[in-house]
């Protein structure tokens, strides 16, 4: 596997979302990757002309909750994006344009036994450029797991990979 230097973390800010931000901040610390934060606001409302708009409220609330992620990255280099639109289409975009390395992505698994991951992390995972980690919700009262798309041996003991992250 390639060095990893650029890790993109797409948030939703729930609580799955900041375990899998933890993974790939440890995953950062270790290996001396830049990390990425994105959140993606999907457009709701129409402005008078029909086009798609971001309430500011929601833009500047969104900016706030990733800034303060971003401060509790210690000596983890971080920077943050907000952007709008669908947020697959988004996340696949913004990984191509920082060209990461790693996507480390929560899954709600939404899905079914065929398919445990939601709709969001199975079209990323599918369609990425790049090696991932999906941090899955639990099924019971465990703590999240995470799988990966090769073999690990350095991942908490929360995660479930199959993939050489770090060496």
């Amino acid at each position: 596997m390639p060095p990893i230097r650029t890790i993109l973390h797409p948030t939703d800010f729930s609580s799955l979302a900041d375990e899998a931000l933890r993974i790939a901040q440890l995953i950062a610390s270790k290996v001396g990757a830049r990390l990425v934060l994105l959140h993606v606001e999907q457009l709701h409302q129409l402005d008078p002309s029909g086009a798609a708009v971001l309430s500011r409220d929601e833009g500047v609330l969104g900016q706030q909750r990733l800034d303060s992620r971003a401060a509790r990255m210690g000596p983890v280099p971080s920077e943050c994006f907000l952007v709008e639109g669908d947020p697959i289409t988004e996340i696949l975009r913004v990984s191509e344009r920082i060209a990461c390395d790693l996507i480390v992505i929560g899954s709600h698994g939404h899905g079914d036994r065929r398919q445990p991951l939601g709709r969001v992390a199975t079209s990323v995972v599918n369609r990425c450029h790049c090696p991932f980690l999906t941090v899955l919700a639990p099924s019971s009262a465990a703590s999240p797991r995470a799988q990966a798309d090769g073999p690990s041996s350095a991942l908490p003991s929360t995660v479930e990979s199959s993939a050489s992250i770090v060496e």
